[in-house]
């Protein structure tokens, strides 16, 4: 696929954003500039794999010099053995026919596979400015979450075309890794992508200069794998993972991809998540349902990019391995220039996927314990549902939303569970897709497996495949809903039914073989991997406001209101509308305890409706005041 090329807008932050008050647009940033590959140094070669280059594995009972005898005929070189996983980098002679020499290594007994040494590249698409800074760290709940996660310091792998270590907003953030494209020890951005990225997940927060990042506790480990042209290597993105495996990253962010499956590239997968971390990558940007690599393999968290609107966005891929989505439209992040920090809009899953490994930061910080599974199924389920209810090809299972993280933290209760009781055919086996303990299965049409548990929700996970078939589920003794495990597709540790607002105190989940399977299943086996609990600590949400005001002054616009007549309120917030029923957009950085707040709109001459809600101490949310209380509002700057 062609590197797409694109134009971003550099902004200039002047002056500091304060808590609580909505940025003045025109006041806080200078006239966007634009800035183009010409500048940066962005061209790209076209290729999409490495010339006269092919990547092989010996299976593990031969030598080295096992590839002798063929490279010779090939008049090849082994350029070096990666101990790291046994990979042979082989050298071949201008104008080989890459493809096909690969077959030929392939098809030897001692070799386990011979792939040529693919190109990915970041994933950006063309940027679009003007929209509110950051506006989606309050499109996922980010603020609200910051009160209540611990500060426990969390690295994230940031595996792309460097950082900025000397950024303003980044300097104290950095953990210098290692730079595989020039092999040395300093991994600088020479690009401008990854610096982006890793501003997105951990700019520096509260310190009075530039933006915020979604995980102020987060740490980057800095891995350069894409060169001043956003290119690297199968072979080089590989090693950047397992570098990250093994030093200490717990989420590792894959803003890169391309099409093509790559087993080297999949062994590091996997070795990182055997190693614990969570791996989340870009879904691409051709606005496809194409199958990129590396966000289509097993075990990563897929991410596709969705607009302020929360519609998807028109460069988004799609398809059954989109996990989830984030915000990845004129996002405001940080920026290297050759020494001058800067800030710029850009558009792409490549900033939906950071959005996402922020999330997941945050929530691995209030829980420290979790496995790469947990923390997985934990982002999964801290999701905004769009489009298709249920699971969908362009959102995943939703949006990205850290209030509901907040609002519940997660225990998990495996399948071996003394609560659990099978009748029937369930069988126990070991399983890959298994978070914990064992798989257990049935295919017999009325098998059954009850779970007894004590909380408010409840999620079962199971592992879809084409060989699955349809099972029945019943909440307390009631029939809930018809499950269908089947997918073209084997996926990984599935949240397949999900039932939330039970009532505190003790229940039921039972999930019974139904026998009759999906016309294009293979077979009928139905599966347990886990289920997952909310704790049962979730309060009912609070009271509206009341009176809620909208006042019209010379050069602003001020919203008051009263405090709801009965229960305990630790803040508000405030949503904006162009349209008395249209979606709403958060306007307020972090909650707001007074009642009181002043906006100036972005627009002159357009009419804005205004909505202001509760929040408890436990972060549940209430809904908006009263239709009658919200009034439009008309900026009328001169």
């Amino acid at each position: 696929m062609r590197f797409r090329a694109f134009i971003l807008f550099v902004v200039m932050l002047a002056a500091l954003i304060i808590p609580g008050t909505a940025p003045s647009i025109a006041s806080s940033i200078e006239q966007p500039q634009s800035v183009g590959s010409q500048q940066t140094g962005t061209t790209t070669s076209g290729r999409t794999t490495v010339p006269g280059e092919i990547l092989v594995k010996v299976k593990t009972s031969y030598g080295a010099q096992a590839l002798f005898a063929i490279n010779k005929s090939f008049r090849a070189q082994s350029l070096t053995t990666h101990s790291y996983n046994g990979i042979h980098q082989i050298i071949l002679p201008a104008g080989t026919d890459v493809k096909r020499v690969a077959q030929e290594y392939a098809e030897l007994p001692y070799v386990e596979y011979a792939e040529p040494n693919r190109i990915r590249r970041a994933l950006d698409s063309p940027s679009d400015p003007y929209f509110n800074l950051q506006w989606a760290l309050p499109k996922i709940g980010a603020p609200d979450f910051w009160d209540k996660a611990p500060l426990t310091p969390v690295i994230v792998a940031v595996i792309d075309t460097g950082v900025d270590y000397t950024h303003e907003d980044l300097a104290n953030k950095v953990i210098k890794g290692y730079d595989f494209i020039n092999n040395d020890n300093d991994p600088m951005d020479d690009h401008f992508h990854g610096t982006h990225v890793a501003g997105i997940i951990a700019a520096e927060t509260n310190n009075a200069i530039g933006i915020a990042g979604v995980a102020p506790n987060a740490k980057i480990l800095a891995i350069k794998v894409l060169s001043r042209t956003g290119e690297g290597t199968d072979l080089q993105i590989s090693k950047g993972i397992m570098y990250a495996a093994d030093n200490g990253a717990k989420v590792i962010n894959l803003s890169l991809g391309g099409p093509g499956w790559s087993f080297i590239l999949d062994d590091a997968v996997q070795y990182a998540r055997k190693k614990g971390c969570l791996v989340v990558a870009s879904a691409g940007n051709a606005g496809t349902s194409e199958i990129y690599y590396p966000a289509s393999y097993n075990g990563v968290v897929s991410v596709g990019a969705t607009d302020s609107y929360d519609k998807k966005a028109f460069f988004s891929n799609f398809g059954p391995d989109v996990d989830i989505a984030a915000p990845g439209v004129d996002i405001l992040s940080t920026y290297n220039d050759g020494g001058s920090p800067s800030y710029v809009y850009a558009s792409g899953t490549s900033m939906a996927a950071p959005v996402a490994c922020g999330a997941a930061a945050l929530i691995f910080a209030g829980n420290p314990t979790y496995t790469a599974d947990q923390l997985q199924r934990a982002l999964l389920l801290a999701t905004q549902d769009l489009g298709t209810p249920g699971r969908d090809d362009s959102f995943g299972y939703g949006l990205v939303d850290l209030r509901k993280a907040a609002i519940q933290k997660r225990i998990t209760a495996e399948d071996t569970a003394p609560e659990i009781t099978a009748t029937g055919s369930w069988q126990s086996s070991a399983s890959a897709g298994a978070s914990g303990g064992t798989l257990k299965s049935a295919s017999t049409a009325g098998s059954s497996l009850t779970l007894r548990f004590s909380g408010t929700s409840i999620c079962w996970f199971a592992q879809t495949g084409n060989a699955s078939g349809k099972a029945k589920v019943y909440i307390d003794g009631v029939f809930a809903k018809d499950v269908d495990l089947y997918n073209p597709t084997t996926n990984y540790q599935q949240p397949v039914f999900f039932k939330d607002s039970l009532s505190a105190g003790s229940h039921t989940i039972k999930i019974e073989a139904a026998g009759s399977k999906n016309s294009k299943s293979q077979g009928q086996d139905v599966n347990v991997d886990g289920f997952d609990i909310g704790n049962g600590n979730v309060s009912a949400g609070p009271m509206p406001p009341t009176g809620v005001l909208v006042n019209v002054k010379p050069r602003s616009v001020e919203i008051t209101w009263s405090k709801p007549a009965t229960g305990k309120v630790a803040g508000y917030n405030i949503y904006c509308s162009t349209t008395i029923s249209g979606k709403c957009v958060r306007i307020n950085r972090a909650t707001i305890t007074t009642n009181t707040f002043t906006v100036l709109p972005a627009k002159r001459g357009a009419a804005y409706y205004y909505k202001v809600t509760s929040v408890d101490e436990s972060g549940n949310e209430s809904t908006p005041a009263t239709p009658t209380s919200i009034k439009a509002a008309r900026d009328i700057r001169r």
